[in-house]
C-alpha cells in the first residue's frame, strides 16, 4: 500500500521550484510566473483517457498541452514560439542543475514546435485528448496501465492533497526534468513532421495505404492527335486536323437572360442596356442622366433568369457518297475530327456517316474509331436523303448543334438545296471542302447561309510529306517508364538534382566522409553529394516510409535501416555510391513502439519492446544481442555525443549555394515575345548569351499564350510522393512540373526534342535536350560525359526558341 501512495505523491507532486506548480488549493496548475496552463478536471479528464495505456509523465503532458494553447507558434522560426521560449528560459535559469541537457531540451522543443503547428481544431476540445494519446502512444509510461485507473481514482479523492500540494523535493529536479525530456524526445522520433502529426490525428495511421501492385493492361496513351501522330500511316491526318482546327472558328451563342424577349422583370439594376432605363430615369435632363450614366446610379430592368440551361449537343454528320471518295473523304474526317476537338462550348458530341439513303454512328474519340471512319465509303451521288432520314429518325434539341461536312459541288444542285431546305430541323453548320484543299464554313441562320471563314490547305504536303522525328544520337535509356518525360528514361539522371524539401534533422542526414553528404527528403527521396560546387544525384526514388537508421561500410557502401513504427517488418537497403545500386531486404521482425539504434562494426544493435538483438548489414540476418545492456548503454551515450556535435547549418550552406528551388506551379505560359513563362517568372536568355535564368517578374495583363492545365498521365514509377503537374497548349505541346525542381517541355512537333530545365532562382540554371545536349551551370551539369555541352545561346535558341515559336505559329494569344 505505501508504495501505492508513493507512486501517486510521486506522479501528481512536482519537485521543489519546478516548471509547473499547484495553486488555488490543488484546482488549477500554472507555470512559475503564474500563467495558467490547465485545470484540475480538464487534467484529470485527459489522464482517465490515457490510462488504458498508461501513463506518461505528467510534466510532459502539460508541456503539449501548453503548445495547444500557444497562439503566437511559427515552425519555421526556431524558438519563436511561446511555450519554447518559456522551456528555453526555465533550462537557462537552471543550467547548473539540469547539466548537460541542452540537446535533449532542444530536440524535445521540435515536438512542441510540431504541436503549434497543427491547425487549430486538432488541438483544442476533445481533439486535444486524441492529439495527446496519438503523441504519447508508442513512448514509455510512466505509470502501467493496470495500476493506472487506480492512481487517478485515489488523486480524486482528495486524500493525499496535503501532501501533494506542498513544495516538492528540489533535489530530484533533474531526475524528473530528464524524464520529461526523454518521452518528449521518443515522441519525435516517431513524429518527424506535422504532416505526419497530422495525418495521425486524422486518420489513425502516419502514411497513406499503398497502391497495390496491379498488372496494368497495354493502352494507348496519350491525347488522340498525338497517337494518330505516332503512326506513320495516320500522322497526315493529324497534321491537317491541327491546321483545320485554327481555321474554323465556331461561334458560341449564348441564351441567357438578357438576350430573350420573354419572361417577367425580377429585378433593378445599375447595368444594362439603354432600352432597359426605367422611365423615370427618363424624366431627368440630359446633364443628370448623363451623371448618372456616367457614374453607374442610373436604374435598368433586370429579367427574369431561365429555369435552366439545357446541355449542348453537338451532332457532327460527314458524307460518304461518291464524290467524298479519294482526297476529299480525308479532309472530311480531318474537319470532323475538328469539329469534336475545338469544343469550346463543352458540348456532348456525337458523330454519323452519312451515306445514299442511311446513316450509321461513328466514333471520332479513339484511334481505332477515327480509322474505321475513314473506311465508309458508300456509291451514292449525295447523302440528301441519308440525311432526311437521320433528321426525321433522330430526336435532335432545339439547342443541339448539328454541322454536316460535305464536299462543295454538292451543296449547288438543286435537289441538294431542297432536301435542305424541307429539314425538319435545319442544319446549324455546314462544312465544305474540296480536292485542291479548298474549305469553307458556313451558319445558317433563319435560313439564310452566312458564310464564315474560307481556307485553302496544301493537301499532298500535309498529307503525304510527313515530317518524321530525327533520330537521337545516342540511346542511353536504361528503363521505359509509361509516359514520363524523356529525361526520366536516362539513369543516373542527365542533370543533378537541386536540393528540394530536405529534412534537416540528424536522423535524416549521413555524412560518409568528408563533402560526401546523404540527405532524405520529405518526398522519400534519398540525395548524394559529393561536393557543394554541384548538385545531387538521386540514388533512391522512392523509400520506405518509416524511422531511418544509417551504417556504412567503408566509403562506398551505405546501409540503410527503415522501421515502419507498428508494422511487422522493416527495410534494408544496401546502397553502392561507386555504381548507384541499390539492393533492397523486407527484414520479417517488426517495432512496434519508441526504439534506441546503434550502428557499430557492420551490425545495427536496436533495443525495442524491450529487446536487445542485432541486424548484421551486409546479409540483413537477426539476433539476439550477444554484448549485455551496460555495453549498449555506452554505445547509445558515445552515439548520442556524435549526434550533438552535427552542425546543421553547415550542412545547409553545403547541399545549397545559394539558389532557391521551384516545386509548385500553377499557370505555365509563353509571352508574346515567345519567352516560356510559369506564375510571375520568366525562364530568360540573360547576360548577352551567357546564361539562362529565371526570374520573378510583375504581374502581367498583356495577353499570351496560355496552356491550360490538364490531368497528368499516370507515370510508371513506385513513388507516390512525386508530384506531376501538366499544362497542354491547344496545338498539343505541353509543360509538365516535376515536384523536384524541373520542368519538362514536349513540343507537339516530334522533329523537336523533348527539354528539361531546372527550375531555380537567384543563380544561373541548366538545360537538357532528349537529344543529349545540354547547357548551363556546371553546378547541375557536371563534368563532360557522352552529352554535347552546347553554348546557352546556341541551345536556348536551337531548342527553347523553336519549342515557343511552334507554339507562337499555331496557338493564338488570350
Amino acid at each position: 500500500m505505501d508504495n501505492f501512495l508513493n507512486t501517486v505523491t510521486d506522479y501528481f507532486q512536482p519537485p521543489g521550484n519546478y516548471f509547473w506548480r499547484w495553486a488555488e488549493d490543488g484546482q488549477v496548475i500554472e507555470w512559475q510566473d503564474g500563467d495558467t496552463i490547465c485545470y484540475r478536471e480538464e487534467l484529470l479528464d485527459i489522464l482517465k483517457k490515457l490510462s488504458r495505456e498508461g501513463l506518461p509523465s505528467i510534466g510532459a503532458i502539460l508541456l503539449v498541452i501548453s503548445a495547444c494553447r500557444d497562439k503566437r507558434a511559427d515552425i519555421d522560426k526556431e524558438g519563436g514560439s511561446t511555450i519554447v521560449l518559456r522551456l528555453m528560459n526555465y533550462y537557462g535559469k537552471n543550467t547548473s542543475i539540469l547539466m548537460g541537457m541542452r540537446e535533449r531540451v532542444i530536440e524535445a522543443t521540435r515536438i512542441l514546435h510540431l504541436v503549434s503547428a497543427l491547425p487549430e481544431e486538432l488541438r483544442s476540445g476533445s481533439n486535444r485528448t486524441w492529439m495527446l494519446y496519438t503523441i504519447f502512444k508508442g513512448v514509455r509510461k510512466k505509470i502501467t496501465p493496470n495500476v493506472a485507473a487506480g492512481c487517478i481514482d485515489y488523486f480524486n479523492q482528495g486524500s493525499l492533497d496535503k501532501y501533494i500540494f506542498r513544495e516538492g523535493n528540489s533535489d530530484n529536479k533533474a531526475r524528473v526534468f530528464n524524464d520529461d525530456m526523454q518521452l518528449l524526445n521518443q515522441a519525435k522520433q516517431l513524429i518527424p513532421t506535422v504532416q505526419h502529426l497530422e495525418m495521425l490525428i486524422r486518420t489513425g495511421t502516419g502514411d497513406l495505404p499503398q497502391a497495390a501492385a496491379l498488372e496494368v493492361p497495354h493502352l494507348e496513351t496519350g491525347e488522340l492527335l498525338e497517337q494518330l501522330e505516332e503512326d506513320v500511316k495516320t500522322t497526315g491526318l493529324a497534321q491537317l486536323t491541327k491546321r483545320l482546327i485554327a481555321a474554323l472558328n465556331i461561334p458560341i451563342h449564348t441564351h441567357g437572360s438578357g438576350d430573350q424577349l420573354f419572361g417577367g422583370v425580377s429585378d433593378i439594376t445599375n447595368r444594362g442596356n439603354f432600352d432597359r432605363l426605367l422611365l423615370s430615369e427618363l424624366a431627368h435632363d440630359d446633364l443628370s442622366l448623363m451623371a448618372r450614366l456616367a457614374n453607374n446610379e442610373a436604374l435598368y430592368l433586370r429579367r427574369e433568369e431561365l429555369p435552366s440551361n439545357p446541355e449542348k449537343q453537338r451532332i457532327v454528320l460527314v458524307d460518304t457518297t461518291l464524290k467524298m471518295w479519294g482526297l476529299p473523304r480525308v479532309f472530311a474526317v480531318s474537319a470532323a475530327l475538328a469539329c469534336t476537338l475545338n469544343n469550346k462550348a463543352k458540348a456532348q458530341i456525337t458523330s454519323y456517316a452519312l451515306s445514299g439513303t442511311a446513316f450509321n454512328e461513328t466514333d471520332l474519340a479513339t484511334k481505332e474509331g477515327v480509322v474505321r471512319s475513314l473506311e465508309q465509303l458508300d456509291a451514292a451521288l449525295h447523302c440528301g436523303r441519308g440525311l432526311s432520314q437521320f433528321m426525321d429518325q433522330q430526336a435532335v434539341g432545339e439547342n443541339d448543334e448539328v454541322f454536316l461536312i460535305t464536299e462543295e459541288e454538292i451543296t449547288h444542285s438543286v435537289l441538294f438545296q431542297s432536301i435542305l431546305a424541307s429539314l425538319k430541323k435545319p442544319v446549324n453548320f455546314l462544312v465544305t471542302v474540296t480536292r485542291d484543299g479548298e474549305l469553307r464554313f458556313y451558319e445558317y441562320i433563319r435560313g439564310r447561309k452566312k458564310q464564315l471563314s474560307e481556307a485553302r490547305f496544301d493537301l499532298q504536303e500535309l498529307l503525304f510529306n510527313i515530317r518524321k522525328p530525327k533520330k537521337e544520337k545516342y540511346n542511353n535509356k536504361t528503363r521505359d517508364l509509361l509516359n514520363a518525360p524523356a529525361f526520366m528514361q536516362y539513369q543516373p539522371s542527365p542533370l543533378y538534382y537541386p536540393a528540394s524539401k530536405i529534412r534537416f534533422f540528424t536522423d535524416c542526414i549521413f555524412e560518409v566522409k568528408k563533402d560526401h553528404l546523404i540527405c532524405v527528403t520529405h518526398d522519400q527521396r534519398v540525395l548524394y553529394w559529393t561536393s557543394n560546387k554541384k548538385g545531387a544525384r538521386e540514388i533512391i526514388e522512392s523509400l520506405e516510409s518509416g524511422l531511418v537508421r544509417f551504417g556504412s561500410a567503408g566509403d562506398a557502401t551505405v546501409y540503410m535501416l527503415v522501421y515502419p513504427v507498428g508494422q511487422k517488418h522493416m527495410w534494408l537497403y544496401e546502397v553502392n555510391l561507386e555504381t548507384g545500386t541499390v539492393e533492397t531486404k523486407k527484414l520479417l521482425k517488426g517495432i512496434s513502439g519508441y526504439a534506441e539504434t546503434v550502428f557499430e562494426n557492420g551490425y545495427f544493435n536496436i533495443r525495442a519492446d524491450n529487446e536487445l538483438f542485432v541486424i548484421e548489414a551486409a546479409t540483413g540476418k537477426i539476433s539476439p544481442a550477444k554484448e549485455p545492456p551496460g555495453v549498449f548503454d555506452l554505445m547509445v551515450e558515445r552515439s548520442k555525443k556524435a549526434l550533438e556535435n552535427i552542425n546543421l547549418n553547415t550542412y545547409k550552406r553545403f547541399v545549397n549555394n545559394g539558389y532557391n528551388t521551384i516545386n509548385t506551379v500553377k499557370r505555365v505560359y509563353v509571352t508574346a515575345d515567345g519567352e516560356i513563362g510559369f506564375d510571375e517568372k520568366l525562364i530568360t536568355l540573360r547576360a548577352q548569351g551567357q546564361s539562362i535564368n529565371i526570374c520573378k517578374v510583375r504581374k502581367s495583363i498583356n495577353p499570351d499564350y496560355g496552356a491550360k492545365e490538364s490531368e497528368a498521365s499516370i507515370i510508371g514509377i513506385t513513388s507516390t510522393n512525386i508530384k506531376f503537374s501538366r499544362f497542354v497548349w491547344a496545338d498539343g505541346s505541353e509543360a509538365v512540373v516535376d515536384s523536384r525542381g524541373l520542368i519538362h517541355l514536349r513540343s507537339a512537333d516530334r522533329s523537336i526534342p523533348e527539354i528539361t530545365i531546372v527550375m531555380i532562382m537567384d543563380k544561373p540554371t541548366a538545360c537538357w535536350s532528349a537529344d543529349e545536349r545540354v547547357c548551363g551551370a556546371a553546378y547541375f551539369i557536371g563534368e563532360p560525359t557522352g552529352q554535347s555541352h552546347d553554348g546557352v545561346a546556341w541551345f536556348y535558341k536551337n531548342h527553347i526558341q523553336r519549342f515557343t515559336d511552334r507554339i507562337k505559329e499555331t496557338c493564338t494569344l488570350r
